[in-house]
This record gives C-alpha cells, sequence and structure tokens, in this order.
C-alpha cells in the first residue's frame, strides 16, 4: 500500500486482516534458509547478505536473541512496525512501515519460519531468528531473515540479514535504483539498533 497520508488505524488493519490469508506473491519460499551463508539466489531475484558484529559471549548472544524477538532492528527512525508489540511465532503476519520521497508505504508480510538453536550450521555456529515472506501490496517481492549467531569456537556474536528481492510495484521498478540505496540504508540501522540494545542491556557504554 502506497499512500500520500501516513495510513490510519482502519488502514492497517484491513491490509492486516487481508494478509493473513493471502498466498505469498513470489515462489521459493524458505530459500532463504539455504542462503545465509552462501550460494546464489533464485533467478531473476537479489541476494543480499549483511552482518554486524555485536560482541562476544553468551551474555550478549542471549541479549541478541531478546533484540531478535523484540524486532529491536526495526527500532529507528527509518521504519515502524505495526501492530506495535506483535511477537515473532510462526505464520505471524505484519506491516512494515516506510516513509520516504513524499510517501507512505505500508509493506505486509508474514513469518514462515524460524531458526532453532538446537541445530548447530557447520558443526560450530548456533543460531537464533526468523524469515519473513512477503504478501501481496507490498512494494517488493521475496523473504527477509534476520538472525544472530554465535561461534561456538570463537564466542563471537553476529547479526545477520538474509535477503532475496525484485521489485513488487510499479514504482519500486520505476526506482529500482532508490529502492536498493533505501534497503542499504536500512540494514545500516537495522544493525546499529541492534548493536545499541545489546549495548544498553549489558550496560555497555556506547562509543
Amino acid at each position: 500500500m502506497i499512500k500520500l497520508r501516513k495510513p490510519s488505524g482502519r488502514d492497517i488493519e484491513r491490509i492486516l486482516d487481508s494478509s493473513r490469508e493471502a498466498e505469498f506473491n513470489y515462489p521459493f519460499t524458505g530459500v532463504t534458509r539455504e542462503l545465509l551463508v552462501d550460494g546464489d539466489g533464485p533467478k531473476g531475484f537479489r541476494l543480499n547478505r549483511f552482518t554486524t558484529s555485536l560482541g562476544s559471549g553468551d551474555e550478549v548472544f542471549e541479549a541478541a536473541k531478546e533484540a531478535i524477538d523484540s524486532w529491536q532492528m526495526f527500532n529507528h527512525s527509518m521504519a515502524s512496525l505495526q501492530p506495535v508489540g506483535i511477537d515473532t511465532s510462526l505464520q505471524t503476519c505484519v506491516a512494515v512501515l516506510f516513509r520516504g520521497y513524499g510517501l507512505w508505504i505500508l509493506n505486509p508480510a508474514r513469518i514462515l519460519y524460524r531458526l532453532s538453536e538446537s541445530s548447530l550450521r557447520d558443526g560450530r555456529v548456533r543460531q537464533f531468528g526468523f524469515a519473513y515472506g512477503t504478501l501481496p501490496g507490498h512494494i517488493a517481492k521475496g523473504e527477509e531473515c534476520f538472525s544472530v549467531e554465535i561461534d561456538t569456537i570463537t564466542n563471537e556474536v553476529q547479526f545477520r540479514i538474509t535477503v532475496i528481492s525484485r521489485p513488487g510495484h510499479l514504482l519500486s521498478w520505476i526506482g529500482s535504483l532508490i529502492m536498493t540505496r533505501e534497503q542499504k540504508r536500512f540494514r545500516r540501522l537495522a544493525g546499529r539498533a541492534m548493536k545499541s540494545y545489546v549495548d544498553l542491556k549489558l550496560g555497555v557504554e556506547p562509543d
């Protein structure tokens, strides 16, 4: 949904209601699970990976898990999450509200899988997080995985975003370069928000 005015509460309720039974607007659902570290994205989709260090040790990892489950990667000026306080359980529908270039953009999505700590990646990396897939009305088509991980050998903790996407609206096709730039900006802000939450939780003084 693209509007010149900020979407009302009724607009948000309407798009969330229609999203609960909607089909994802792209094939390959769940593919980001296999693309967290390496591999190529599906043909016709752009694959992007972003990582930032959050610190090291189990306390950092536990705080990072809390940050993921409370959507702290959206706690910045570029985006907001609707409804506020929503959980990250499977099949949960959310609408991400962006504002830019004089437009309000409300993007519906639904959580399609979660990452479990019980299975180690590469025999040494514990990971935690979830992915959501885009629904009709989203300005893009694809899915995005937000995860945190701890290397059990080095104890390093990282925040990771893995995305496959392609434009899903005429405006995003026309403004694909702008869309790419804004996606990069969002990931930088998300990484900073995650780091700020973890540092505040553990009483680390900001740089």
